[in-house]
């Protein structure tokens, strides 16, 4: 259990800031990572015990009871949870809207042809390919997370030399001077278990 949760940290901490390559040959991802209903997911969560927690007076996202706090998952996270026995997972980024646009204006990367929440997501996907192999994954659910434009994905990853399979649930969100990333993860041995719940905490965050 140890040698593996460390792991699936590590794994974590490389993929979240590799992102996901929109050229990658992952097959079509065939089940139903997201439900169509924000409604659905809402109540998926309060079936289980949720703690409500607010971060630096910015923002809000309900997570289960069972996890705890941590350290160990990524620096610049401003919320990590974990429950090491049960292999679930929880980080939420957040960074200053108005820095990321100049850097990507004066990088000459921002798509005047897509939106703010296009040109978030994609830069953060952009590379995720790289030294990963992804066996399936979702389309895109562009939505709204509490009024605020919100891309959704998931999928799940093989990584060489790694003999298990991880499940990823993404959401980045645009707030109103902030942007958001927020993972979910777990074994993808264990997905069934975690997906409802990761899928209501990607659309519960919330500013403040």
């Amino acid at each position: 259990m140890i040698n593996k949760t460390l792991i699936v940290t590590f794994i974590a901490i490389s993929l979240f800031f590799m992102g996901c390559d929109s050229g990658s040959s992952a097959e079509e991802f065939n089940g139903s990572f997201f439900e169509p209903s924000d409604d659905t997911t809402v109540e998926e969560l309060a079936k289980t015990s949720v703690v409500r927690k607010e971060v630096n007076d910015t923002y809000a996202i309900q997570i289960p009871s069972d996890l705890t706090m941590t350290t160990s998952l990524n620096d610049d996270a401003s919320l990590q949870y974990n429950n090491v026995y049960s292999e679930k997972y929880i980080i939420v980024i957040d960074e200053d809207r108005d820095l990321f646009e100049d850097a990507m204006n004066e990088a000459d990367l921002y798509d005047d042809d897509m939106s703010l929440i296009g040109n978030f997501a994609e830069i953060q996907l952009s590379s995720f390919s790289e030294g990963v192999t992804i066996i399936s994954q979702s389309n895109v659910v562009k939505t709204k997370v509490n009024g605020l434009d919100a891309h959704l994905y998931a999928f799940d990853a093989r990584i060489e030399g790694i003999d298990f399979d991880i499940s990823y649930w993404i959401g980045y969100i645009v707030g109103s001077e902030r942007l958001y990333s927020v993972m979910a993860w777990t074994l993808e041995s264990l997905k069934d278990s975690y997906e409802s719940e990761a899928n209501a905490i990607l659309k519960s965050l919330e500013e403040l």
